[in-house]
């Protein structure tokens, strides 16, 4: 179905693409490891090499120091994390009266989990440091580079639980705690960043299982399969997809309310300016979710090249990869749709039917009563109408097709 709205250019509303979905079922993810972030050659570029966390940022309204990212404790096994949704105090801070951004959460104290993978370089260790000479000399050329992505593929995966954790801790914490953001807001940023950051800790721990198992890793096809297939692939893609789906709409209503609340910009550019952050803005952190995603068909796929033909490890590996794929475009199917949902409000709420209230016709009547929030948007364009030889108009043609049920 087409129609048209009256429209200048300049008042043209523009759409990424991005968007989601939820899962009910959730398997069992055995236990958390410590969540971390950068990236590598695989993740965000980043042009320094990480500070140490023993520097303080720049934060002084917001008291960001890296006591609250440090921990005593290196052990996955030791860290419980209080749920986020903890509260504080009743006005929303922490307890003992002065604000202390980023060190409390429901009584638990950031620096009490385990921050081991916050300290970890932007660039993969040398997996080669932990083989003997002998080993390293007998090993085929083609074995070294099916090596090196693996390495790769276990270090990002580590770097990309360092940014949720950081997410966490250094954004949605605070901002939770110190009432910065509306809970609907918040929700829309991080709607299910706990149980983002739990499925990629139980990810990053069987990834050091293995490389303290073998410091030449053997197969992963299985390993993978498990991760990216069946309960766990279900489970998966609708956590990305839920994390995902609303993200371009967040950020473009956090930008918006920046703009006019000083203490949320100040606290950001705080947080923003913490060595840890290494340089990126929030909205670069967070992207990473999705991110990580598209790197998984990148690097199996090459960890494959590597690999025997026509081995049982081969054909394991090429079926992760298709697994990750179709998780990917689930994921980018379900951004579309969310933005696409997003866009139909948006121009609800901007059209003018008061044209149609002049008249009394069928046609009208359909476009007085129209809620476009109940249609799937299926083309939008500019167009322009020539009304004669000397003017013409331009107008937004929208086609939209009833949603299904």
């Amino acid at each position: 179905m087409f129609t048209r709205f009256s429209s200048k250019k300049g008042n043209s509303i523009g759409r990424s693409e991005s968007f989601r979905q939820r899962r009910e079922t959730r398997p069992s993810y055995r236990k958390r490891s410590d969540p971390n972030i950068p990236r590598s050659k695989s993740d965000v570029d980043v042009e320094d090499k990480p500070n140490h966390l023993n520097h303080s940022g720049s934060s002084s309204n917001s008291s960001l120091s890296t006591r609250s990212l440090e921990s005593p404790s290196n052990s996955c096994e030791m860290v419980h994390r209080t749920p986020s949704t903890a509260p504080a105090d009743a006005g929303g801070h922490p307890p003992g009266g002065t604000p202390s951004f980023g060190l409390h959460s429901g009584g638990t104290s950031v620096g009490q989990l385990d921050d081991s993978d916050l300290e970890c370089d932007t660039e993969p260790p040398n997996w080669q440091n932990n083989v003997d000479r002998e080993s390293l000399r007998l090993m085929k050329p083609k074995e070294r580079k099916r090596q090196d992505v693996i390495n790769e593929l276990f270090h990002t995966e580590r770097t990309h639980v360092r940014n949720l954790k950081i997410l966490e801790r250094l954004f949605f914490r605070p901002l939770q705690q110190e009432q910065l953001l509306s809970p609907d807001l918040l929700k829309l940023l991080f709607p299910n960043l706990d149980e983002l950051l739990d499925i990629h800790c139980s990810f990053n721990a069987l990834m050091k299982a293995r490389r303290r198992e073998e410091p030449v890793i053997g197969e992963i096809g299985e390993m993978m399969l498990k991760m990216m297939d069946g309960e766990s692939g279900e489970y998966l893609k609708g956590a990305i997809a839920t994390f995902c789906k609303n993200q371009s709409v967040a950020l473009e209503t956090l930008k918006n309310k920046q703009k006019k609340d000083q203490k949320l910009s100040q606290f950001l550019a705080d947080a923003e300016m913490h060595p840890v952050c290494r340089r990126l803005q929030l909205k670069d952190i967070i992207a990473t979710g999705f991110q990580r995603l598209t790197k998984y068909p990148l690097l199996l796929e090459n960890v494959a090249k590597y690999t025997a033909p026509n081995s049982l490890e081969h054909s394991r590996l090429l079926e992760a990869v298709d697994r990750s794929k179709n998780i990917l475009a689930y994921v980018n199917q379900a951004v579309r749709d969310a933005e696409n949902e997003h866009r139909l409000a948006d121009l609800q709420r901007r059209m003018d039917k008061t044209a149609f209230d002049k008249v009394e016709n069928s046609i009208s009547a359909t476009f007085k009563t129209l809620d476009l929030r109940k249609h799937r948007l299926v083309h939008e364009g500019h167009l322009t109408w020539r009304l004669s030889r000397q003017k013409s108009l331009e107008v937004l043609i929208v086609a939209w097709c009833t949603r299904a049920t």
